[in-house]
């Protein structure tokens, strides 16, 4: 017990609500480089859906196909799986095939890129286990919190025993 009085009354701590989760940061490359966010996803997405509407319509347009038969042709050709042409190409559609070739290429690397710089810059910066941790704070009930386990500490940790008042960290 301490000297010179009565013991301190202990009351139960009680977690303060939660406030709301840490506010989103942008992870910081070691060298000032934007990392990439949703927004740059959001972007390449946009990027694939526009180019291969864009080379769909040039295909059914310049060589008369049908907007399924340009569509299978345009998938096929931005990702490089090399199938022959629905139909026999001529002259421009034989540019346009070059270009969506081009820029089929262009949207696979970048595409991997991005979601490789999000899913690492996502990994690095620590937002999920801050995360886990507030929830976790937040679950916390019904328990004390003794810091420090000098005089005062062990004499208050032995009372939370003593008392069967548990748990106690």
């Amino acid at each position: 017990m301490l000297t010179g009085g009565a013991p301190p009354r202990l009351r139960p701590l009680t977690p303060s609500p939660p406030q709301g989760r840490l506010p989103a940061q942008p992870a910081a490359s070691s060298r000032g480089r934007a990392t990439a966010s949703i927004s740059h996803v959001r972007g390449w997405l946009a990027a694939v859906f526009i180019s291969t509407a864009l080379f769909t319509i040039l295909f059914s347009m310049l060589e008369g196909w049908s907007p399924f038969d340009s569509l299978y042709m345009t998938v096929i050709t931005f990702t490089t799986v090399g199938y022959r042409e629905v139909h026999e190409l001529h002259g421009v559609g034989r540019l346009v095939t070059m270009a969506a070739s081009v820029v089929g290429v262009v949207l696979i690397f970048g595409g991997v890129g991005i979601m490789s710089e999000f899913v690492l810059a996502e990994i690095a910066s620590g937002r999920r286990e801050r995360r886990q941790m507030q929830d976790r704070i937040a679950a916390l009930q019904g328990h004390f919190i003794v810091c420090g386990y000098g005089r005062v500490g062990s004499t208050v940790a032995r009372e939370l025993a003593a008392s069967g008042r548990e748990p106690w960290l």
